[in-house]
Parts: C-alpha cells; sequence; structure tokens
C-alpha cells in the first residue's frame, strides 16, 4: 500500500496554510472550493511530491487537527 494523502479538518484555512507551507515547508498544488460551504487544499512535500496533506475547511469542526481520512493505493 502506498499513502496518497491524508485529510485533516481545519477551522481557518489561511491559518493552516501558512503553518504548513512556512513552518513545514509543504508546497500548495491546489485549492478549490469542493461546494458552497467546504473548501479544499492540497499540499505536498517537495521531496515526495507523491503524498499529500489534504486540509479540509467548512462544516462543523469541534476538534482541529483531527484526521478525517486517510487514502491509500493498492497493487496487486
Amino acid at each position: 500500500m502506498k499513502i496518497e494523502h491524508v485529510g485533516i479538518m481545519v477551522n481557518d484555512m489561511n491559518e493552516y496554510l501558512a503553518f504548513y507551507q512556512n513552518i513545514l515547508g509543504l508546497k500548495l498544488r491546489k485549492r478549490e472550493w469542493l461546494n458552497e460551504t467546504v473548501e479544499l487544499a492540497f499540499l505536498f512535500f517537495p521531496e515526495q511530491p507523491s503524498v499529500e496533506i489534504e486540509l479540509v475547511h467548512g462544516g462543523p469542526v469541534e476538534n482541529e487537527e483531527i484526521v478525517n481520512h486517510l487514502t491509500g493505493l493498492y497493487s496487486e
């Protein structure tokens, strides 16, 4: 199995984008609205661009930085 991305719920998209980019050194691949209330941002590690962190903003978030989902690729 290969990890494709990890989805993390956030309350403030701009704050978390700044943290992941400026502190951890990730690069922004794509930022988009899934619908009228949910915004997504995909960041990647320059040394391993196939693995992404997906920030999910919108809807109720009781606790920030909760992993919402983990997506993997399987090969047979």
